[in-house]
C-alpha cells in the first residue's frame, strides 16, 4: 500500500504548500497596502473561485445524501477574527453524512485539479531555475493563464476547515473500534489482491498528476517570498507571522 502513503504525502504537501502561500501573499499584500483589512481582502478575492466550488461541494453531498440545506454563503470578505470566507449550514444529521458533506471540497477539489492539469497538459517540471521559465512559458496564452490560476485558486481552498471536521472523529473512532474489537476476536479481514491493485494503481496516478500542483504552488511561493522580502527591506518592515499550528 506504498502508493497510498505517497498520495498522502502529496496531499499534506499541497496542504502545508496552501498554508504558507495564504500568509505570505496576505503579508506581501500588507507591505503592499499598509492595511491589514485590505490584505486580507484582497487575497479573498484572488481565491474566490475556489471558495465557491468549496461551498458548491458541500451544498452538492449534502443534497446527494438527503440533507436539508439551510443557509448558504458561498463567498463573503472575512471580517475581523473571522475566518469564514463562505459557509454552508445543513440540517444535523448521522455523524457519517456529516463527515461526507464536510470531506466534499477535497474530493471535489482533487477532481477539478486532475481535469485542469489533463487539459494544460504541462511538460515534467524541474526543480530548479528552469521551473520560472517553464512556467513564463504556460503563462503565454490567456487561456492557459486562466488555467493555472484556477489550479493556484482551487488548490489553496479545497481542504476541510476545523468546522468540515468537526464528525471526523466520531468515524474515525468508530473505525477504530471496530478494527480493534475485530482483532480481539481474531478476525483479520483483508482486502481481496484485486481491489489492492486497483486502489494502488489509482494512487499511482493521482499522486503523479498532483505533483504539478505541487511544483506549481513552489514556484508561486518562491516569488511570493522574493517580492515580500525585497519589499519588506525597501520599507524598512517585516512581517511577523505566528507559528503553524
Amino acid at each position: 500500500m506504498t502508493p497510498l502513503f505517497w498520495l498522502g504525502g502529496v496531499l499534506a504537501a499541497l496542504w502545508l504548500l496552501g498554508v504558507l502561500l495564504s500568509r505570505h501573499i496576505q503579508g506581501l499584500l500588507l507591505l503592499l497596502s499598509g492595511s491589514s483589512r485590505v490584505a486580507t481582502a484582497a487575497y479573498d478575492a484572488l481565491v474566490l473561485p475556489g471558495v465557491v466550488l468549496h461551498e458548491l461541494s458541500h451544498v452538492a453531498v449534502a443534497l446527494v445524501l438527503g440533507l436539508r440545506v439551510l443557509r448558504i454563503n458561498l463567498f463573503q470578505f472575512r471580517g475581523q477574527g473571522d475566518t469564514r470566507q463562505g459557509e454552508v449550514v445543513v440540517a444535523k444529521a448521522d455523524p457519517l453524512r456529516m463527515s461526507l458533506v464536510g470531506a466534499a471540497p477535497l474530493f471535489g477539489g482533487i477532481v477539478l485539479l486532475l481535469l485542469l492539469v489533463r487539459w494544460l497538459d504541462p511538460p515534467p517540471f524541474a526543480l530548479h531555475w528552469e521551473l520560472f521559465g517553464q512556467l513564463r512559458a504556460l503563462l503565454s496564452h490567456w487561456s492557459t493563464t486562466l488555467g493555472l490560476y484556477l489550479v493556484f485558486a482551487i488548490a489553496n481552498t479545497m481542504f476541510p476547515s476545523e468546522a468540515d471536521r468537526q464528525a471526523w472523529w466520531v468515524v474515525g473512532l468508530a473505525v477504530l473500534l471496530l478494527v480493534g474489537g475485530l482483532a480481539l476476536l481474531g478476525v483479520r479481514p483483508e482486502l481481496p489482491a484485486r481491489w489492492v491493485t486497483v486502489l494502488s494503481m489509482e494512487a499511482e496516478q493521482l499522486t503523479a498528476a498532483l505533483v504539478p500542483v505541487i511544483v506549481i504552488d513552489i514556484g508561486c511561493l518562491v516569488v511570493v517570498v522574493l517580492l515580500e522580502t525585497v519589499i519588506g527591506r525597501v520599507r524598512g518592515r517585516r512581517v511577523v507571522y505566528r507559528t503553524l499550528r
